[in-house]
């Protein structure tokens, strides 16, 4: 509970890094010019911008570096279903893609090496359909691998941003306009990676039913609760809500093709 409670704070430290970022720089331009209140301010810009960049480098390397030390691998036959499911929309997967670990880590996949880094005690738990849509959720990861590079190089570059400028040019007035713009950007590209992660719940769901997909949902933030979010990851329960959706969608569909059939019969 301990690791729980740190792993929240410090997602919830991120978010109000990034809105740090822009109520400093807010407060700065519209206070009176004294020399302590700016000096302050320009203290707390720098830090926020600082920290925002240390903990994307973090997040960044946190999976690599897991799968790399990680020395239990999983048999073919221990997770099958995802394997079923990598077949069934054509995506090859390495002899030893599945590895597992036991630090905070649920789920995470290296994009490009196809390598899955599953938490033990949540492999334990999950039933073999279930398997099927958090395999199928991180397949789509990888389908759309192109997509997630390019947001997470602009998440890189904005986070960037957000470290140099201070540093550069700390104190110029030009701060005021480079630091909101880079938080901003990283706001917005944050935003797009929760509606990628819709997006990849949909992908999985193709493979269950939806009671097996929001079982399988509950698992998975058991831990950390269902309303947990963070900067990159809806809460458990907007994810359910997504699914829910999804599975009205397909069965509205599925009545317009039927009627459409029976017309033409």
């Amino acid at each position: 509970m301990i690791t729980v409670a740190a792993i929240k704070i410090g997602f919830m430290k991120r978010q109000v890094l990034y809105s740090s970022v822009l109520l400093f720089s807010a407060a700065y331009a519209l206070s009176p010019p004294a020399l302590v209140l700016r000096l302050v301010l320009l203290v707390a810009i720098w830090l926020s911008a600082e920290l925002t960049f240390i903990l994307f480098v973090r997040g960044l390397v946190k999976t690599p570096l897991e799968l790399y030390f990680s020395r239990k691998s999983l048999k073919p036959t221990e997770v099958a279903e995802i394997r079923e499911v990598a077949q069934k929309v054509g995506v090859h997967l390495p002899e030893k893609a599945f590895w597992l670990t036991e630090r905070d880590i649920t789920v995470a996949t290296n994009i490009y090496s196809k390598k899955m880094l599953l938490n033990k005690n949540l492999v334990g738990k999950l039933t073999g359909d279930e398997l099927r849509f958090v395999g199928g959720h991180e397949i789509t990861h990888i389908i759309e691998r192109t997509r997630s590079f390019v947001l997470l190089v602009a998440y890189g570059v904005g986070a960037t941003l957000v470290a140099a400028v201070p540093l550069a040019i700390l104190g110029l007035p030009s701060t005021l306009i480079s630091l909101p713009a880079s938080a901003t950007m990283i706001i917005a590209i944050c935003s797009a990676l929760r509606k990628m992660e819709l997006r990849a719940d949909r992908g999985g769901a193709k493979f269950v039913s939806f009671d097996v997909a929001e079982s399988a949902m509950i698992k998975v933030y058991d831990e950390y609760g269902i309303d947990f979010a963070s900067d990159t990851h809806p809460s458990g329960n907007t994810r359910i809500r997504n699914l829910k959706k999804f599975y009205n969608q397909l069965a509205t569909e599925t009545q317009k093709e039927l009627g459409a059939g029976g017309e033409l019969g």
